[in-house]
């Protein structure tokens, strides 16, 4: 019954059917004692208790039993924290969560272990782990087929960060060298992810981002094997803006874009101003063959203002801050870089038409021309500025370029121009 369940205080107690002896009691309690009393000279002591978890552990990984060899470490991670084993230990758990495919507890795991002991022996070791597990979740999101519009993936920017932590931090490491190659082969990617989105946006008719994802590829990535592609879908879109003349498909104006070089930028101020007509030279890799045919500037545009008071490097009216300023902030710092451009008079539309706070320009060259990039902000790191990057206006949410500050000063300091 189910009431038999609980007890009844008014039920008597049984009693054992025979007394248990004395003797019984006396023999269990000596036996305790004496097994307490051997407890100290029995028990093997921590160290080989510590090698025995461990060799526990390194077995069940060579079984490739990778659930077997987690228990294994982790319990000689919380019994021993300070044993030699242990240390072993906690590399030899990332990799076991990184050969189970648990990306979330590689990156807690490493990112505890660099900041509880950076002075761990295997170190770059670990760093490495950290960039395969993002590189490898990188690689199947870049091998997926495009068809459609999608963000760039972010477990690419994290593989980058990640192998760029091991190349600068440990440059003689065994695995730097694979990690330098590996960023490379993702750049490749990312450059063709680039050229691929500027193509489905031709088809779209947003000519707009379709220069601005081409543009991305040849800037970012001028090593990659998709420059000549690159070059071709932006010489595409820069042309169907040409004929749109300044508008964009869904009629509003365009925004500040990179101007193809090889045709004249016409600025018109926004309130009525001036007007000017800037011309830069091409670089090489941009002309063309039907170059002779590129769309010119009409009988009708205005006159071009004297060379003086459009000359390389002279800020903008009202322009955000310049190189002087980007020269004192801190480098080891990241920048959002927004676009790059052939043309000055786009630098001035931009910050017109969209007055932001924390906004910096400079120059550099690119082969042998001027060259003009627009930053925003300065981050602590590039997990605050991927952060920032998400929260700009839609209509500048278009993957810009999260950069170290120092690069930029070295950048600058190489290749700008002497006055």
């Amino acid at each position: 019954m189910p009431g038999d369940a609980y007890p009844d205080p008014r039920r008597i107690p049984r009693r054992p059917p025979f007394p248990i002896p004395a003797f019984v009691l006396l023999t269990a309690l000596a036996l305790g004692v004496a097994a307490c009393g051997g407890t100290a000279h029995t028990r093997p002591d921590a160290t080989s208790d510590a090698a025995a978890l461990y060799q526990a552990g390194h077995a069940a990984m060579q079984q490739e039993d990778y659930a077997g060899a987690v228990r294994q470490f982790l319990r000689l991670e919380s019994l021993y924290p300070e044993d030699p084993n242990a240390q072993q230990g906690q590399v030899e758990l990332i990799y076991a969560y990184y050969k189970q495919g648990d990306v979330a507890s590689v990156l807690m795991s490493s990112d505890r272990l660099i900041r509880e002991r950076p002075d761990h022996p295997n170190l770059d070791y670990v760093y490495y782990l950290r960039g395969l597990a993002m590189f490898n979740q990188a690689q199947e999101a870049l091998a997926q087929e495009q068809v459609e519009i999608r963000p760039r993936p972010p477990t690419a920017d994290l593989a980058l960060e990640y192998f760029g932590a091991l190349i600068e931090r440990y440059p003689g490491s065994k695995y730097a060298g694979d990690a330098r190659a590996r960023v490379l082969h993702l750049q490749n990617g990312l450059a063709a992810f680039e050229v691929t989105t500027a193509k489905i946006y031709i088809n779209h008719g947003d000519y707009v981002n379709a220069g601005l994802h081409a543009r991305a590829a040849l800037e970012n990535y001028p090593d990659s094997g998709t420059q000549t592609e690159a070059a071709a879908v932006a010489n595409i879109a820069y042309r169907m803006l040409d004929l749109q003349r300044g508008q964009s498909p869904t009629g509003a104006p365009t925004p500040a874009l990179p101007v193809r070089p090889d045709i004249a930028a016409h600025d018109t101020a926004p309130d009525g101003g001036e007007t000017r007509t800037v011309a830069t030279p091409p670089p090489q890799e941009t002309r063309t063959a039907d170059a002779a045919t590129a769309p010119t500037a009409t009988d009708d545009a205005p006159a071009p203002a004297a060379p003086q008071q459009e000359a390389a490097g002279s800020p903008p009216p009202g322009a955000p801050q310049g190189a002087d300023w980007i020269a004192r902030q801190p480098p080891e710092a990241y920048t959002l870089q927004l676009f790059s451009v052939a043309d000055l008079a786009a630098v001035r539309r931009f910050a017109r038409a969209h007055p932001l706070d924390g906004l910096a320009w400079f120059e550099t060259r690119r082969e042998g021309y001027p060259w003009y990039s627009m930053i925003r902000g300065v981050y602590p790191d590039a997990a605050s500025a991927r952060a920032a990057a998400a929260a700009l206006p839609e209509a500048l949410r278009l993957q810009p370029w999260i950069r170290r500050l120092g690069d930029i000063q070295a950048l600058i300091e190489t290749e700008t121009p002497a006055p």
